[in-house]
């Protein structure tokens, strides 16, 4: 095992299909079974020879293929997650994801905010290790609260949400630039803000004529303007989905982007999430307002060098992102696309009007 070194092209760690149909090989299953054989009482002190582990399938939906492996010593027992990602040219999202939470554990060490533990990364089948954490996703927790303890619950873990991203963002170099200089990263980050996916499908989506017309307006003006934006490590998939509300904390799972771009993204997406909430269970929406506003005040807080939400110039780029992320959500759910439509008119209003 090496985390250093390029890892071997994982060309049989797959059985079936392609994308996230693919299931794990029996080898590559098989790998890392041996490896926690070997190594599960140096990741878990409390476990004692000799050791059995299951293989069990993981509920949580996921884009690359996930199994639990359970390790037990008869009295008692512990999860590790394990995770194959797909390799690119530009980067291994395995690898990048366990540098990621590496580093990010050692130097923003807090039991509030936090990564999954990473355990090891195994080339050969381009394995990811992690400890699995005990929690809920925030998604769900979005969708089903109820009463007054559980609505303070739910905003301190979106004030805890909003510390862990500054953190992120802290903790990797980043640089100011002016927007119309910054504005090929975004467009990069966010694709459909060039002008042929403005002409296509998703955008006609709006209806409005002068709808349209306002959002490509604000598109010219941030792509033409002088005002500083903050380029540096994204998450690109910060949202509720991705978090999970673990007592009194927040995990944060799957970084492995390893991109750099405008660190507004990852606002505008937890933003676009909760302003598309109301139509996935009706009864939220109020609250999501409320914890709009505290997601972005505790946010904004934290970073002196952030733009501030009060200035018309800075935000108009969170704006023009947040738009851009309810566009993709409505994109992620073909099924219901058509139902969709209001939703997403109405986000998109309320941030004009």
């Amino acid at each position: 095992m090496s985390c250093d070194a390029a890892p071997l092209a994982p060309t049989l760690a797959f059985e079936g299909d392609s994308g996230h149909l693919r299931q794990p090989s029996k080898a590559a299953l098989e790998e890392v079974r041996t490896h926690l054989l070997l190594r599960a009482c140096e990741y878990f002190p409390f476990l004692h020879r000799p050791l059995s582990v299951r293989v069990e399938r993981v509920r949580r939906e996921s884009t690359n293929p996930l199994r639990r492996f359970a390790i037990s010593d008869g009295e008692r027992r512990a999860n590790v997650i394990a995770k194959w990602a797909p390799v690119y040219a530009s980067n291994n999202e395995g690898l990048t994801e366990y540098r990621h939470y590496y580093s990010f554990n050692s130097e923003c060490a807090s039991p509030a905010i936090q990564c999954p533990r990473p355990l090891a990364f195994l080339d050969k089948s381009n394995a990811l290790l992690t400890e699995e954490h005990s929690g809920v996703p925030m998604s769900l927790v979005l969708k089903s609260f109820a009463g007054a303890a559980s609505r303070t619950h739910l905003t301190h873990s979106v004030r805890l949400a909003a510390r862990w991203l500054s953190a992120f963002q802290k903790h990797w170099p980043s640089t100011a630039v002016p927007a119309k200089t910054a504005w090929p990263f975004i467009e990069h980050s966010c694709p459909w803000m060039t002008e042929r996916q403005l002409a296509g499908e998703g955008f006609r989506t709006l209806e409005s004529a002068s709808l349209s017309e306002r959002v490509w307006c604000l598109r010219e003006a941030v792509r033409k303007s002088d005002f500083p934006v903050h380029l540096g490590e994204m998450h690109r998939e910060f949202g509720p989905a991705n978090i999970l509300v673990c007592g009194e904390g927040v995990t944060v799972l799957d970084a492995p982007c390893n991109e750099h771009g405008p660190q507004l993204f990852d606002v505008a997406e937890f933003v676009a999430y909760l302003r598309i909430l109301d139509f996935i269970s009706l009864r939220t929406e109020m609250c999501c307002r409320s914890l709009e506003d505290v997601f972005l005040a505790e946010y904004f807080g934290l970073n002196s060098s952030a733009p501030d939400r009060g200035q018309s110039r800075d935000r108009a780029l969170l704006l023009l992102l947040t738009v851009g992320g309810v566009l993709r959500n409505q994109s992620r759910h073909v099924k219901i696309a058509e139902a969709l439509v209001g939703p997403v008119k109405r986000a998109c209003r309320e941030y004009f009007n």
